[in-house]
């Protein structure tokens, strides 16, 4: 069963399978000087095999009680860039969220490119239509720097150990979405709020406003924050990867706005890292991706 085909597939990406990944060469490490103001100043561009990444979080899950029910993973041309989701379950929790209408994934993600940062994050499925969504309840981020290999284990790690956590209150966060109800007369003001946030692409508002008034899929409830929320994940499932995982990471936050719901800030994150974030070299500003460091 796909874990979302349009999600991974669209935009040049193809599907590969779990035995493909060991296959995808790596690029050897960039080393570049420039002038500082004391002086010369060394950086290195050092990436990471799409292998490594998920070998190291495939062990984690295993080692940590959790079991991977379904997966799915893509590459873009040469393999340059590389999308993953588990589907997972384990401990207390089942595969399927609180009413069954949900499944519970980790999404992944590496670039060769400097396009993307390399890590993990949490996520959700709609079941009834293949709806993605990363609220980044947990992530393990890092940049592709000298330390990567040295840090992005144990980051990945600390996540893994706090993904229960995490799928409990995205639990509670959709429980909240599908129990507020939704004033359609106030679409329109919800739109622009959208699309200030970065949930939604000006381009996109008045897909999502038709998707709202007439869904592709039924759902079990009605005017509520829920569909809503279903409305703009299937609109972004015409979106680039990275895009829609930035894109639903933002609508998250405004939607707990609504709804009232606290966000329980879990991330892994390299104290180091961020204190260089504005320094030189990094990737481009990425504010609430899947996988931001």
């Amino acid at each position: 069963m796909s874990l979302g085909g349009k999600m991974m597939l669209h935009c040049g990406a193809k599907e590969i399978s779990r035995e493909d990944i060991p296959n995808i060469a790596c690029p050897e490490a960039v080393t570049t000087v420039r002038d500082g103001k004391n002086g010369a100043v060394e950086s290195i561009w050092q990436p990471v095999e799409h292998e490594f990444l998920v070998r190291y979080t495939e062990q984690n899950l295993q080692n940590q009680g959790w079991e991977i029910t379904q997966s799915q993973y893509a590459t873009t041309p040469m393999g340059n860039r590389f999308f993953g989701l588990m589907e997972i379950t384990g401990k207390d929790l089942d595969g399927n969220g609180a009413d069954g209408e949900y499944s519970r994934l980790l999404g992944l993600r590496n670039s060769f490119d400097k396009s993307m940062t390399a890590g993990i994050a949490c996520g959700a499925k709609v079941i009834v239509c293949d709806n993605l969504s990363f609220s980044g309840d947990v992530c393990a981020n890092h940049r592709h720097t000298k330390n990567i290999y040295d840090k992005l284990p144990g980051m990945i790690t600390t996540a893994i150990s706090k993904i229960g956590e995490a799928f409990k209150f995205q639990d509670r966060r959709i429980e909240a979405y599908k129990a507020t109800e939704f004033d359609r007369n106030t679409l329109g003001d919800q739109m622009i709020r959208l699309i200030r946030s970065g949930s939604i692409p000006p381009g996109k508002a008045v897909a999502v406003h038709d998707e709202y008034l007439n869904p592709a899929h039924e759902h079990k409830t009605d005017s509520k924050v829920w569909n809503l929320f279903n409305a703009v994940t299937e609109v972004l499932k015409t979106v680039p990867a990275s895009d829609m995982c930035n894109r639903t990471q933002k609508l998250h936050k405004e939607l707990d706005k609504a709804c009232g719901v606290k966000w329980v800030d879990v991330t892994a994150r390299d104290k180091f890292e961020s204190d260089r974030a504005e320094e030189g070299g990094r990737v481009q500003p990425d504010p609430g991706v899947i996988l931001d460091a």
